[in-house]
Order: structure tokens, then sequence, then C-alpha cells
């Protein structure tokens, strides 16, 4: 399976204390599958994913370290009733939302010294109840650290370390039947991951300000409940206008 997002996101500071953030997420799916005979299935989704409002808020601060507290409400716009061409329910991993409103929170701590800087992060999310399909997904935790270096001006290369553990789902989709395949199982989706790689980040000083990031993170440990789809590796990359 190959899953591809793409935020757009504003940002917006009305006061030192606080700052505040709007993500819309495009999601694109694809899913090839090798049925017997060596006959392939090869299924898409693509639409909007769940929208989410955050609050960032510092709290703490000293020199050039900094801590900064994040909370979120994701809304329920991605939808969970993607079909195939044949009008079947295309599995949990093919769906384009949580079909609930969810709460994120996390804390990020950052620091700097000439031109080397430093940081991490923990975040979770949670589900406030249960879609109008009778499931919720599963709660998702992470943790990273992250190195970052400075070569020039406009240039700077990172290195990131990641944890992740995803939990089941609790109830089901009527509409899926586990029995045809691992993917319809609520109970096959956990596992947690741990993950590590290389970044850039680039600083192009025209209006205003553009930076640009790519980053992969490799798989160095995978444990996942029963059979399911894990990744290998995993691109971010990024655009920022600075205005």
């Amino acid at each position: 399976q190959l899953s591809e997002i793409h935020r757009f996101g504003v940002m917006y500071a009305p006061h030192e204390r606080f700052t505040l953030a709007m993500l819309l997420p495009f999601v694109q799916n694809r899913l090839d599958q090798e049925l017997s005979g060596g006959v392939f299935d090869r299924q898409r989704s693509s639409g909007i994913g769940d929208a989410r409002f955050i609050v960032l808020l510092p709290f703490m601060q000293k020199g050039s370290q900094k801590t900064q507290f994040n909370v979120a409400l994701s809304l329920p716009t991605g939808s969970i009733r993607v079909a195939d061409s044949n009008g079947n329910r295309l599995p949990y991993s093919m769906q384009h939302g949580s079909g609930s409103w969810d709460v994120y929170w996390g804390l990020t701590y950052t620091g700097k010294h000439q031109r080397l800087a430093w940081g991490a992060q923990v975040e979770s999310q949670y589900r406030i109840g249960s879609n109008d399909l009778g499931y919720e997904l599963g709660a998702v935790y992470q943790a990273s650290g992250w190195l970052a270096g400075e070569l020039g001006n406009w240039f700077s290369v990172t290195a990131r370390l990641g944890w992740i553990k995803t939990e089941n789902i609790k109830g089901a989709d009527p509409a899926l039947n586990p029995a045809t395949s691992p993917l319809n199982d609520p109970l096959k989706q956990a596992g947690t991951r741990v993950e590590m790689g290389p970044g850039v980040n680039i600083l192009v000083p025209i209006f205003g300000g553009q930076r640009l990031s790519f980053e992969a993170l490799f798989s160095l440990y995978q444990s996942v409940d029963g059979p399911q789809l894990a990744p290998d590796v995993k691109f971010n990359a990024g655009w920022q206008w600075l205005f």
C-alpha cells in the first residue's frame, strides 16, 4: 500500500503567548494485491482528510531553550465510506478519516547553541467516541528527538529518531468482513514502529522567506498485531512561506 498525505496549513500569532493554526489534508491511497491465479487487484482512493485546528502555547523559556504545549481538535471531514468501483467498502487503511472528533495534545522542547540545534516532542491522539458506523480508531502515541546542524545561513542538515505506537480499533465496520482480508480485521491494526533518518532544510530569502524541507525515515524496528501492512520508509517534504 502507498499512502500520500498533502497537508495545507496556515499559522497566525495574534499574541506572543499563543499561536493558532489550521491544517487540511488531502489523502491519496493506493493498494495493490495479488490474488490467486496471478491476478492483481488495484484499488485507489483520494479525497479530503480530517481538518485540524491547533493552539500552540509556549510556557517555558530559558535563553535559547523553549518549551511549547500544543492542543488540537480534529474534525471528521474525511470520508469513512470510500468504496471501490463495485460499491464494496475499502479497508480501514484506505479511508480518508476517522469519522470521529479527535483530540491531540503534545509537548515540544527545542534548544540551540551557535550552529547546533536540538529538540524532542511527545504527542498523543485520542478519539472522543465512536463514529456513525460503530467503530473507533485506535489511539496513537508518538515521541521523537532530533538534531540539526547549520552548514550556512540558508542550509541545514537534520537527523531524527522516532517512536510510534498505534492501538487496535474498537468496534467494527459492519461492511468489512475480516474473513476476506486482514486489512478488514479491527484487531489487526495495532503496531509499534521505531524509525530514524536524515533530512535537509533550505531557506530561500525571497518574498519574506521560503523554507523547503525533505526527510526520509527508515524503519529500525516494527512489531504488528497479526498479518498487516507495515511501512518500510516514509518521506516527508514541506514548503513554508514565512511572512
